[in-house]
């Protein structure tokens, strides 16, 4: 005689909600800073000394600037949504800033691929942050 099938008293695990993966905000940490210290040394060295890459050092070095002090405003105590909107404004701009002005090549490129590194490594972060 055999046993009637019964049901199990062990029930699967529910599916977990999205939640942040803890490598991505430090990854997009990384690569925010990277990219806005790339931007700020490429003002420096790859734009030329002409009026048109002056004005674009100008812009892109004081984008890239607020981006890495709002980037190091991520690893302090402080509520880090507004450094996430500073560094995703900036990546932004750079963005902009690259198809908006007729530029030189390197200029377009530097302003254009910082842009849109910084812009997501702040999603990254935004992605990776866990709020306690």
């Amino acid at each position: 005689m055999t046993t009637p099938a019964k049901t199990s008293d062990v029930t699967a695990p529910a599916a977990a909600a999205y939640e942040p993966v803890p490598v991505l905000a430090p990854f997009g940490w990384l690569l925010t800073l990277s990219a806005a210290l790339l931007v700020v040394f490429s003002t420096w060295f790859i734009y030329g000394h002409d009026a048109d890459g002056m004005w674009a050092g100008y812009r892109g070095g004081m984008v890239a600037t607020a981006v890495v002090l709002a980037t190091f405003a991520l690893r302090t105590r402080m509520s880090p949504t507004p450094a996430i909107g500073v560094i995703g404004l900036g990546g932004a701009l750079l963005i902009l800033f690259a198809l908006v002005y007729d530029d030189t090549t390197s200029i377009f490129v530097t302003e254009l691929g910082g842009g849109v590194l910084i812009l997501l490594g702040a999603l990254l972060v935004a992605a990776g942050r866990r709020e306690s």
